[in-house]
């Protein structure tokens, strides 16, 4: 088991992420879905490349260290974000981040799309993560639209490309 639960889940402590690593190690001992050899046999041939040809380091704390990344992020986000990773590009002088309401409220596209063409990158950037953290883009075809050429057009090209392709 890795613990790659710590990118998804929130503990308030160590030792609450300790026991419910513990029960998930329970968990996956006692399911009836067990990897196969050759899952086993992949998984740890993947293992031994990271460690011995990519040289990722050994991290002996994952929670601590997860959290000393967090707080280190924290220093440097600009705008707040809702799935808490926040938006880390400057705002320019004289540029002022102005919220705009997604959670709770009808969204306004039109709205959207003027905020989209008018305020700072890193809102916009800020915007972009917490309409997806909100909305299924592609159960929502104008939104998605507006999101994808709004993306374009600060040059996240990237980021609108990888969009697209899970439609």
């Amino acid at each position: 088991m890795t613990d790659s639960e710590l990118f998804y889940n929130q503990f308030e402590s160590e030792e609450n992420y300790l026991l419910a690593k513990e029960q998930w190690r329970e968990e996956a001992n006692n399911s009836p879905y067990q990897p196969t050899e050759n899952e086993v046999f992949s998984r740890k041939r993947i293992s031994n490349y990271l460690i011995d040809d990519l040289k990722i380091p050994r991290i002996d704390n994952p929670y601590r260290y997860v959290q000393t990344v967090k707080r280190e992020r924290e220093k440097n986000i600009i705008i707040q974000t809702q799935d808490g990773l926040g938006v880390t590009n400057p705002l320019l002088l004289g540029e002022k981040h102005i919220h705009f309401p997604i959670k709770d409220t009808n969204l306004d596209l039109e709205l959207l799309q003027e905020y989209l063409s008018s305020k700072p990158i890193a809102s916009r950037l800020a915007i972009f993560r917490d309409l997806q953290i909100n909305y299924s883009l592609q159960d929502y075809p104008e939104l998605f639209d507006i999101v994808i050429k709004a993306m374009i057009n600060i040059e996240c090209i990237d980021e609108a490309k990888r969009l697209t392709e899970h439609i």
